[in-house]
């Protein structure tokens, strides 16, 4: 339907039944199952991963992976309160060590969720 890039560096494109997120300096393209509606708002602050805000909802899509890295209700949206941090695997690494992947985020004005 429309692709709109954004920054000059990320994609963001509509279908009918899924979004496509891509960051185009890395060259990793995502698509998840989405229906639209027009009032999410995109944040490409992270590197790593698009947030996408919709209703009281944060949607995190780690760009190369076609599904939601992680999804939360949140009364309080702002880039700049959110932190995630994804590390590559490690070479010859094992167990839980091998990949992380956590988001710190405030579930309300006095409580934060990691």
């Amino acid at each position: 339907q429309k692709i709109n890039i954004f920054q000059e560096r990320f994609l963001v494109a509509h279908t009918p039944d899924s979004i496509l997120l891509g960051d185009l300096v890395s060259c990793k393209l995502s698509e998840i199952p989405w229906m639209s509606s027009g009032d999410e708002k995109f944040y490409f602050d992270n590197p790593s991963v698009c947030m996408i805000f919709k209703a009281g909802e944060l949607s995190l899509v780690e760009y190369g992976s076609n599904e939601l890295l992680h999804c939360a209700r949140t009364e309080h949206m702002s880039p700049h309160m959110i932190s995630v941090r994804i590390t590559d695997p490690v070479a010859g690494a094992a167990g839980p060590d091998r990949h992380v992947k956590c988001m710190a985020y405030l579930l309300d004005l006095q409580t934060v969720r990691i």
